[in-house]
């Protein structure tokens, strides 16, 4: 995800194969930075905060008030690569910047 750093509100939805509306992405009005909630229903599952001043991308997600994941954009030529450290686990995800192509890996395998 890729945002600017001062915006104004910005929602959606994100959406199954079957195009049926899953989560909704609501994001905070006029935030320094990322922000947004993820919700399902009424209920907030998680909560994304970007870490400003950083030289790369970096954010922190919630679950209740507690950190559960830290992502990290690394530095590469021509793809993009992101690092995630969660409770779930290490994931690497790498992927083209020009066709939003992606494949996510835990453990160095697919």
């Amino acid at each position: 995800m890729k945002s600017k750093f001062f915006k104004l509100k910005e929602d959606f939805w994100i959406k199954n194969d079957q195009k049926e509306k899953v989560y909704f992405v609501d994001n905070k009005f006029l935030t320094m930075g990322l922000q947004f909630d993820i919700s399902k229903g009424n209920e907030i599952l998680y909560y994304v905060k970007e870490k400003l001043l950083t030289f790369m991308s970096k954010y922190e997600i919630f679950e209740q008030d507690k950190v559960i994941a830290k992502v990290k954009q690394k530095v590469t030529i021509f793809r993009e690569k992101i690092e995630v450290e969660s409770k779930y686990g290490n994931l690497e995800i790498v992927g083209s910047i020009f066709d939003y192509n992606y494949r996510i890996y835990q453990n160095k395998k697919k």
